[in-house]
């Protein structure tokens, strides 16, 4: 049951931060609001409660990843997604992906900068597997 509440507990900040995510994009305090409530009331929340060890701290790392990175705080979401892969390797996900769109927008120094910090995440979870595999 400990775990149940962990997981309710844990989607609020998900949902909220999806939120705050969905006004950093130019949604309307409606539209913000609608992002929270289905995330906090969605499918994924329910299915966190089944799954409960990981899942509620993704869906919280996600939009904080890409509110970080929205705002140029390449740093710290690496260090952020560096931790975060030690739970699931979707944190390195935020990376990749605004790495690929400062590319698009040819946004070359900014796209190197999280290239590098995709990258390095990456390079950590692979460290992470290959150690585990060696061990078991």
């Amino acid at each position: 049951m400990k775990w149940k509440m962990y997981a309710v507990l844990a989607t609020r900040p998900a949902a909220v931060a999806a939120g705050r995510f969905a006004m950093l994009l130019g949604a309307s305090s409606a539209g913000s609001l609608y992002a929270d409530v289905a995330v906090a009331l969605g499918a994924g929340a329910l299915y966190a409660t089944s799954s409960v060890h990981i899942r509620p701290v993704m869906y919280m790392l996600g939009p904080v990843l890409a509110i970080w990175l929205w705002r140029g705080r390449t740093t710290r979401a690496g260090v952020a997604a560096a931790v975060g892969v030690f739970a699931k390797e979707f944190a390195a996900a935020p990376l990749w992906i605004f790495a690929v769109m400062a590319a698009f927008e040819r946004r070359w120094a900014t796209a190197a900068r999280r290239l590098v910090a995709a990258v390095a995440v990456t390079l950590i979870w692979l460290v992470i597997q290959t150690v585990l595999i060696g061990v078991s």
